[in-house]
């Protein structure tokens, strides 16, 4: 019976982690190169201004809450959700592949 614990325990971090990845269904995805990042959000929203928030508090987050310069344009790009190019049928009806809204921006962090 000594596995009754870990079982346990597994079971609970498990549940911790759905709850994480779950919480505002927001997604990062994030390259580092050197002292430059680039970072990728999307969620469960129709507007990608909703997600421009995260994507800066995770910025400021990965330079240590010092100077960036974002590119392109010294401003992340910003898509509200939409259909994709990809189309499919189900039940005679055909649908979109619906995009995610989502922010992506390059940051390099100023070092002075």
């Amino acid at each position: 019976m000594h596995a009754t614990p870990n079982v346990r325990l597994n079971l609970l971090l498990c549940l911790f982690c759905l709850g994480c990845s779950y919480e505002g269904g927001i997604h990062f995805d994030v390259t580092a190169r050197q002292n430059a990042f680039l970072i990728s959000v999307t969620g469960e929203t129709d507007t990608g201004e909703e997600l421009l928030e995260k994507w800066y508090q995770k910025a400021r987050e990965l330079c240590s809450n010092k100077r960036f310069i974002i590119e392109p344009n010294g401003k992340p790009v910003v898509r509200n959700s939409g259909c994709g190019d990809a189309v499919t049928l189900a039940k005679g009806f055909q649908s979109c592949e619906v995009i995610k809204a989502s922010v992506f921006g390059k940051i390099t962090c100023v070092t002075k």
